[in-house]
Order: structure tokens, then C-alpha cells, then sequence
């Protein structure tokens, strides 16, 4: 397992930061983020404008968005994010998501797999399950 291979999503952050994964699942992110973590710009919008923090736990997220590998919006993932609307009923912060993580030919960590689970080419990983 390489943390490189992976694009974690907002949800599994927040998730871990709160401390409500299982066991396995949390192993499992920890392992990510030994290595390095990846993070879409949507992600990084998401957590810093997360408005139930307290100033602790916002300071810590401030700090893990500083360490992660932020991955811009670039006119590659513009495109392939249309391509995702055209075909699904994806909100486009997730549809952004989806399409980097395609790009980049990352596996998603998400347990929104519901929202994903129709988009082509898209792999998945729930630590929920694992």
C-alpha cells in the first residue's frame, strides 16, 4: 500500500480527525498517511471552511491540509469533470473529486460510495468495509 496511490476524500478526513472510525478503518488511514497523503482543492475548501470546529481540532486540520499534496484544478480535470456530469447526478465539488482521482488513476477513500458508485472508471475504496 502506497499513500501516493490514493486521493482521500472530505468525508474520511473529518471521520478520522473525529475519531469515529472503526478500528480497521483507521489503521488503514493511518497507514495512508504515513506515506503521504493526497487531497483534491475541493477537499481542502471543504475542511478549512468546516464551520463546526473547535479552535483545536481546527488547528489541527489547518495542519494536515499543510502536510497533504493539494491537487489544483487544472483544465484536464475541468474537462473530465463535465464528462462526469454529462453522465450522472454528481454535485460538482464531488464530481471534481471523482475526476481527479481518474486522472491521477488513484483509488477514492470515500464512505460516500453511493454518490460514486456510477461514475466510469472510478475505483474505491470504503475503509468502513475493510
Amino acid at each position: 500500500m502506497n499513500g501516493i496511490d490514493y486521493l482521500i476524500d472530505t468525508n474520511i478526513i473529518i471521520y478520522y480527525f473525529e475519531g469515529v472510525l472503526t478500528e480497521s478503518a483507521r489503521i488503514f488511514v493511518d497507514n495512508i498517511l504515513k506515506r503521504g497523503c493526497n487531497i483534491s482543492a475541493i477537499t481542502k475548501i471543504e475542511l478549512l471552511g468546516w464551520r463546526q470546529l473547535s479552535e483545536e481540532k481546527n488547528m489541527m486540520l489547518v495542519e494536515f491540509v499543510n502536510h497533504a499534496v493539494v491537487i489544483g484544478i487544472s483544465d484536464e480535470i475541468i474537462n473530465q469533470t463535465v464528462e462526469i456530469r454529462k453522465t450522472g447526478k454528481l454535485k460538482i465539488p464531488d464530481a471534481i473529486i471523482a475526476a481527479t482521482a481518474i486522472l491521477k488513476d488513484w483509488e477514492l477513500i470515500t464512505r460516500n460510495v453511493s454518490d460514486f458508485k456510477n461514475v466510469s472508471g472510478l475505483k474505491i475504496v470504503n475503509p468502513f468495509e475493510i
